[in-house]
């Protein structure tokens, strides 16, 4: 899949927004195409005269139970997204948990739910 380059497609990255190159965490050495951009591309497409801004938090590996909401992981997606809305506004969240809780179903769905009412109650 060949990567996108869109400049109106911005990532916050050492607390400046950039044009978002891919990959997104590049800090990961098996770092790929993420899911992030090719939303960010599909929205850009419906949405010609916005710019969007990506606010890269993924934590490859990761459980969901190391999302808890007073977990380190979480606390630096709020710190993130606080950080950003000083110069941009805050529209939707983009979450994806991976294959490490496959084999999980309903906990997955609850932790998840738990973890939005988290970000909301954190504005």
């Amino acid at each position: 899949m060949p990567h996108i380059y869109n400049e109106r497609i911005e990532m916050l990255r050492s607390g400046r927004w950039q044009m978002m190159t891919e990959p997104i965490n590049y800090e990961w050495p098996v770092a790929g195409v993420s899911m992030a951009a090719s939303f960010a591309e599909a929205w850009c497409r419906e949405n010609q005269d916005e710019k969007i801004g990506l606010i890269p938090c993924e934590e490859g590996g990761s459980s969901i139970d190391e999302w808890e909401t007073e977990g380190v992981l979480f606390r630096h997606a709020v710190s993130e997204a606080k950080f950003a809305v000083e110069s941009s506004e805050l529209a939707g969240i983009l979450r994806r948990q991976g294959e490490s809780d496959s084999d999980s179903g309903n906990y997955i769905i609850r932790r998840v739910q738990e973890g939005f009412f988290g970000l909301s109650e954190a504005r």
